[in-house]
């Protein structure tokens, strides 16, 4: 929380003009051509403010250019096609604003589509942009900083200075947040000069305060106030919501400076105009900056309570995280597997168009070689053998890139599994964390108590119930420390290298966090789980993150399986067991370990046994497994040089057996 707090610039905002609006509804009820209806509904939602009809707008002019895209007259089409790009645009910016940034970005990628194929670098630009800020908003900076800097070539381009400087204060902050802060500068002091151009002083204002907070982290505190004190004097004539920023910036640059009066003059004032402004993040920022200020200061109590009050919004703040986070995977992984489609469709597109042409250059060679039938047979059959080798080995590198783009997508499956898995987990955080926080307020009652206590014996007994309750935050502290330790371990993707790996203990991991995140996702749900280990067989070289997701994948399944068959069959008691022992023979041809995982449930049917280990064959629905996990375990298993084999009886047990090499 010590690092100043940066402004975003919005680009494309709506501006309401009332007469404006008034003017192109009275167009609306006249207008008799879709090609005319079509630009005022796409007009009117580009100048309405009000939120309540603007995904009407949005909605009808979509459902228009659909049907005007159908039209048989060509002219007609085009025009329908870039209503619908307009359409999808104005939606997709509606859904990012109200928070809905899975829509958004299927919305922006389809109109990015259609701009791109009719070629109107004002329109593509403007959709870079949009997309751009998105990801920005989800922190996939190398996406955002990709867009950006192609909605600032159109920019360019087009003479478009105004698009041009909001991009470039955006990769500013992309460069800052990369910690490269002489190109952030560049890019700050260039946007701030097409501000100063264009007349733009409210957006000019907000690159003074990204100016300031570099100059701030370069200990250059002299300039940075003369830069913040600046902008809050011109931000008097826009009175901007920015103001509080401003404040805090001012405020920390004073505590840094040691004049603690002026820093807390600042700090309080933004914390006012913050509450006014019902901005949880500046609300935090200035809390956090007052409990500085107090605590330097010697006012411990007052430290004390506008820290507690920070630790509240930053739950709320954390959560919010946490959601974003899952967001910008999942968009991030739409985004790739669009890309991937695409590519493949294109190919298979160039191969159709290359075979077609080849099919009509033998067929006009023939025609034209009438008359030297013996001399045309030959030279056909050599072309034709030619074009034997040239498909066969066409065909060889289209399959090779099929396997290559297959394994791209089950890679980026399986990223998206594990971060669903680590959102449930962490919803085993908050138990602990609320026992912390309720239990530090209650001993500073006690305390409290404590201090107003004239008898001793009283005394006595509130000291134990303090050392009670600190016994029982740490417990809870530790439980979630050793929760974050094992969910940081598994999500590690550095050193993925094989390294000894002690077999018992990533089991008893595995088998905690998959037992956690089924209680969490099914509350009631319940289990015997009885363990044999043994301790005989030393480590083996494993990368241990690989093995720690083909043990949860197989745990998975068999809490799945007990939990199925408890909801069908009355006095059904679930069982797991997990083993692990050393053989000095096996199937491996040398010493090995063996992991046994059997569950009680309700096993595997003969007609799918066969398939369980074929990528995306899954019997569960769609939104409770992908079909890879057995796929993928299959695989890492035989990258070990081991093996992974199953047996079972249907509605009696499965079980699954690892099988891995025991030499260190």
């Amino acid at each position: 929380m010590k690092k100043l707090l940066l402004v975003f610039i919005l680009f494309g905002v709506i501006a309401s003009n009332a007469q404006q609006v008034d003017l192109l509804k009275e167009q609306l009820k006249n207008a008799s051509a879709d090609t005319t209806k079509l630009r005022i509904l796409n007009e009117l939602t580009e100048n309405t403010d009000d939120f309540n009809v603007w995904p009407d707008y949005a909605k009808q002019a979509y459902e228009l250019a659909l049907k005007i895209a159908a039209n048989p007259d060509s002219v007609i089409r085009k025009a329908g096609k870039k209503g619908l790009s307009a359409a999808l645009n104005n939606m997709g910016v509606y859904n990012n604003l109200t928070g809905n940034r899975s829509a958004a970005h299927e919305m922006f990628m389809q109109s990015l589509k259609i701009r791109e194929e009719t070629g109107d670098d004002a329109a593509l630009s403007e959709t870079y942009h949009n997309l751009a800020s998105l990801y920005f908003d989800l922190e996939e900076f190398d996406l955002a900083k990709s867009f950006f800097e192609k909605s600032a070539r159109l920019s360019e381009k087009l003479n478009d200075s105004i698009n041009l400087a909001v991009s470039r204060n955006y990769l500013g902050m992309i460069a800052l947040r990369k910690k490269d802060n002489e190109k952030a500068k560049e890019y700050f002091q260039q946007s701030m000069k097409m501000f100063e151009t264009t007349g733009d002083s409210l957006s000019r204002l907000k690159t003074m305060v990204n100016l300031g907070a570099i100059l701030y982290q370069e200990n250059k505190l002299d300039s940075a106030l003369k830069l913040f004190n600046e902008a809050y004097k011109i931000n008097i004539i826009h009175n901007d919501p920015i103001k509080s920023i401003i404040l805090i910036n001012i405020g920390r640059v004073y505590f840094k400076q040691g004049k603690t009066d002026a820093a807390l003059k600042y700090a309080g004032d933004a914390l006012t105009g913050a509450k006014s402004e019902g901005i949880p993040s500046e609300i935090a920022s200035a809390e956090y900056l007052l409990s500085e200020i107090y605590n330097a200061s010697g006012r411990y109590q007052d430290a004390y309570s506008h820290l507690m009050m920070y630790n509240s919004l930053k739950e709320v703040l954390s959560d919010e995280n946490v959601q974003r986070v899952i967001v910008a995977e999942r968009v991030k992984h739409d985004y790739e597997k669009k890309i991937a489609e695409e590519q493949l469709e294109q190919k298979r597109q160039r191969e159709i168009a290359e075979q077609e042409i080849n099919k009509q250059k033998i067929i006009i060679e023939a025609f034209v070689a009438g008359a030297f039938l013996l001399a045309l047979l030959i030279v056909v059959l050599i072309r034709n053998n030619r074009q034997q080798r040239k498909s066969r080995m066409e065909l060889q590198q289209a399959y090779s890139d099929l396997k290559r783009t297959q394994q791209q997508l089950i890679l980026q499956e399986k990223n998206a599994s594990l971060a669903q898995f680590t959102a449930g987990i962490a919803h085993e955080l908050k138990n602990p964390l609320n026992f912390v926080a309720n239990f530090s307020l209650l001993s500073n009652e006690l305390l409290q108590e404590m201090e107003s206590a004239s008898d001793a014996k009283e005394k006595e007994e509130i000291q134990q119930q303090l050392k009670g309750n600190l016994a029982i935050i740490r417990n809870h502290t530790e439980r979630a420390n050793k929760i974050l330790s094992k969910m940081m371990q598994l999500g590690r993707s550095e050193n993925l290298t094989r390294q000894p790996t002690n077999i018992n203990r990533i089991c008893e991991d595995a088998i905690e966090m998959a037992y956690t995140n089924m209680v969490s996702s099914y509350p009631g749900f319940q289990c015997d789980i009885k363990k044999s280990y043994d301790n005989g067989i030393g480590e083996v070289m494993a990368v241990t993150q690989e093995i720690s997701m083909v043990l949860l994948n197989l745990l998975n399944n068999a809490f799945f399986s007990t939990r199925q068959k408890s909801a069908t069959t009355h006095g059904y008691k679930p069982l797991l067991s997990i083993q692990t022992k050393m053989k000095a023979e096996s199937n491996l041809k040398q010493p090995a370990v063996e992991i046994i995982i059997h569950d009680n449930g309700t096993g595997i049917s003969s007609a799918v046994k066969n398939k369980i280990f074929q990528p995306f064959f899954t019997t569960k629905s769609a939104n409770e497994g992908s079909g890879l996990g057995l796929s993928l375990s299959s695989d890492i298993i035989k990258a070990h040089g081991g093996e992974l084999t199953f047996s079972s009886v249907e509605n009696e047990y499965a079980e699954f057996i690892i099988l891995l090499p025991a030499s260190v």
